[in-house]
């Protein structure tokens, strides 16, 4: 580096704490992003025999944090992919924006799922649930409930869907 060179400093994309508005600080939280994560890679587990994918992280939260979207979800495993997505074109269409939006989020919840011991990466690219399910869903509050819920059903299609690629491909966006 030359003296008159100045070093690169990273940025996350997210405001402080202090600057966030309640509401998205409250829905976007990292524990809660974490969590949708863990459950959705119990789940995916569980149906595919092996630890999810990381980057279908980036694909579970706009997933089931979106209402309309969480509201539409397949309502069994045997649902596949493919068809949900065709079935419902109009969410799909604003997906991509959603997912990317929605990015520096997951990020921030990995990050604290992993630190946290709440998901491992596991062979390099597998995201392994570490965390017994702490929520009763019969016992929460407000949209929680159903927000878990919805974490565990797109974990176990994502496990019959395929790879991580044909997931991407099939809700229109790009890794």
């Amino acid at each position: 580096m030359t003296a008159d060179a100045s070093p690169v400093t990273i940025h996350s994309q997210l405001p402080g704490w202090d600057q966030r508005s309640p509401v998205p600080a409250a829905m976007f939280n990292p524990a809660l992003v974490a969590v949708t994560i863990a459950t959705a890679a119990n789940q995916y587990e569980e149906t595919a025999g092996f630890p999810m994918p990381w980057p279908l992280a980036h694909l579970v939260t706009p997933l089931v944090l979106h209402r309309p979207t969480r509201e539409a979800l397949p309502r069994t495993k045997a649902t596949s992919l493919t068809k949900w997505a065709g079935d419902n074109a109009v969410l799909i269409a604003g997906f991509p924006a959603r997912a990317n939006q929605m990015a520096p989020y997951v990020r921030e919840g990995l990050r604290f799922g992993l630190r946290e011991g709440t998901v491992e990466l596991v062979d390099g690219d597998g995201l392994r649930s570490l965390a017994e399910p702490q929520i009763q869903p019969r016992k929460a509050a407000g949209d929680l409930p159903v927000v878990y819920r919805a974490s565990g059903m797109i974990g176990r299609v994502f496990g019959r869907a395929g790879n991580a690629a044909s997931i991407y491909s099939a809700l229109g966006v790009q890794p």
